[in-house]
């Protein structure tokens, strides 16, 4: 019985060296793999946060010009424009919490259209599309 534990001890019958590098490469390549795949959804997660709000901004805003109380709102607090956006008869800008809203109406076809930025130069920008919009027409 003591032979045959020494000879088991003795045995080549182990993991080669190549063997253990061989499985930790594999293991280290499916470990990367899933982390990008994190990385890309906390980054998608974030996004979709930031449209949420700005969305949420927006559709207050919308609330507080069908109220006509978008001059006096302390939920919406923007500022009448000096020069009218083209197209339209008022024009509001204001920062709402971390967004500059952009907010035209005009009073002849009732349209009101609220865009929502990341910030001023983003807003100003004629290319650059808004983290959300909302249109609608007050009759």
């Amino acid at each position: 019985m003591l032979k045959k534990r020494v000879k088991n001890l003795m045995s080549n019958d182990g993991m080669t060296l190549i063997e253990i590098l061989l499985s930790i490469v594999i293991l280290t390549i499916v470990v990367l793999s899933f982390s990008a795949m994190f990385i890309q959804s906390a980054r998608t997660n974030q996004q979709t946060e930031s449209a949420m709000d700005a969305t949420y901004v927006a559709q207050t805003c919308i609330e507080e010009v069908i109220h006509k109380s978008i001059e006096n709102s302390m939920v919406c607090p923007v500022t009448k424009a000096v020069t009218p956006a083209e197209g339209y008869d008022q024009t509001y800008r204001g920062t709402i919490d971390t967004f500059y809203v952009n907010i035209n109406k005009s009073n002849h076809d009732g349209k009101v259209v609220v865009k929502v930025f990341r910030s001023e130069e983003e807003a100003e920008d004629p290319e650059q599309t808004p983290q959300a919009q909302m249109e609608t027409i007050i009759r």
